[in-house]
């Protein structure tokens, strides 16, 4: 029975290494340098971190807007952003929620008011965060206008950030 060689410090091979069935790498040892550009790695190994923006112009208006529909893939949400481009005045407000499938995925819709400012970031706190192969995301404003004399905001957009494995 042959033993184990255990080497305390680096080791680089120049060449293939034969007959090996298994070799336990420490995490965080292998960086994208170290792969070669035409390694066979499965799609269903890797992943990639996408920001979806939503963009609204005008004054704001009660709609649902899809933001992105997850195809042959799972994946992860990571942040849930929005903001306006000139912000409420008065007593007027704009919620903002994110949602999968139909159902809320923070714990509370974003709420843009005149507190918010112009381009001032206002984050969701996720409550839900796994997504799935046919997941529908959508983004849905409800406008509130307070008073006569005040405005709602316009501009609104709100950004959906995620991990995503690559589709199958």
């Amino acid at each position: 029975m042959s033993e184990a060689l255990r080497v305390s410090g680096d080791l680089v091979v120049a060449g293939a290494i034969l007959g090996a069935t298994q070799i336990q790498q420490p995490a965080g040892s292998i960086v994208d340098a170290d792969v070669s550009p035409s390694a066979a790695i499965a799609a269903s190994k890797c992943q990639r971190s996408i920001a979806v923006l939503i963009p609204r112009s005008g004054t704001a208006v009660d709609e649902t807007l899809i933001g992105r529909v997850i195809k042959g893939t799972n994946g992860t949400l990571k942040h849930f952003t929005c903001s306006n481009v000139v912000a409420c005045t008065g007593g007027s407000k704009v919620t903002v929620d994110l949602q999968k499938n139909g159902v809320t995925c923070l714990a509370a819709p974003v709420e843009l008011n005149v507190g918010t400012g112009d381009l001032g970031e206002e984050v969701g706190i996720l409550t839900v965060t796994s997504l799935v192969d046919g997941d529908v995301l959508t983004v849905v404003i409800d406008a509130t206008l307070a008073y006569g004399t005040d405005a709602l905001a316009s501009g609104v957009f709100a950004q959906i950030d995620l991990d995503e494995a690559y589709a199958l």
